[in-house]
């Protein structure tokens, strides 16, 4: 009886270790159904402007939340125009506390259905 006891117990342990390692798994998960392409990029001082074309690969695209990068002191974007259901172009407005890099790395959040990577090079 103690043996069925131990076993069922591992067996629970395990149901909910796996169940747990899933929900963080996708807390902040990045979003690979989403193809990122940053064009026309201009800067101006601490400024940056681009046209943000997206391609969403599972037949549609989910809605834009907010951009993220390093010393990112504020973001604005609006949706210039929508494809199919799986394309959109947003023009965005970023503002760095610092210097504009060489180089950076954006970060697109989709809400729940999480997030994108977006690499710029002004």
């Amino acid at each position: 009886m103690r043996t069925v006891n131990i076993l069922i117990a591992l067996i629970f342990s395990g149901l909910l270790l796996s169940a747990g390692g899933h929900v963080l798994a996708h807390e902040g998960h990045a979003l690979s159904s989403v193809i990122a392409d940053a064009q026309d990029v201009s800067v101006a001082g601490t400024q940056v402007t681009l046209t943000v074309k997206l391609q969403g690969l599972e037949g549609h695209l989910p809605d834009l939340v907010d951009v993220f990068a390093h010393d990112l002191a504020q973001a604005s974007f609006q949706q210039l125009a929508i494809g199919a259901r799986d394309q959109a172009t947003y023009l965005m407005h970023l503002a760095f506390s610092t210097p504009v890099p060489g180089i950076f790395t954006a970060v697109l959040d989709f809400g729940e259905a999480g997030q994108a990577p977006l690499l710029v090079i002004p």
